[in-house]
């Protein structure tokens, strides 16, 4: 069977629609269209058997990985939460 890894990028945030570059920040949240981009993302996931999900300890990555994880129903109740 073949493995592939998906790299996926979070959706727009609050700082990124004001044009500040915050890429330490990890209290920065997905906007609605961060939240809908990330959703129109998942049509391309629908068939890739992802079964496991890292992230980093950034808000909006965490909130990318959760609406992946729940729109794909990927029975791993948790990422896994990459620390800096």
């Amino acid at each position: 069977m073949d493995k592939f890894i998906y790299i996926v990028r979070h959706g727009t945030t609050e700082t990124s629609n004001q044009g500040k570059i915050k890429g330490q920040e990890k209290d920065v949240y997905l906007t609605n269209e961060g939240i809908n981009q990330i959703k129109k993302s998942l049509k391309h996931l629908l068939n890739s058997n992802i079964n496991k999900i890292y992230t980093s300890n950034f808000k909006r990555t965490i909130q990318t990985s959760e609406l992946i994880r729940n729109g794909l129903d990927i029975k791993d109740p948790s990422s896994i939460i990459l620390d800096d």
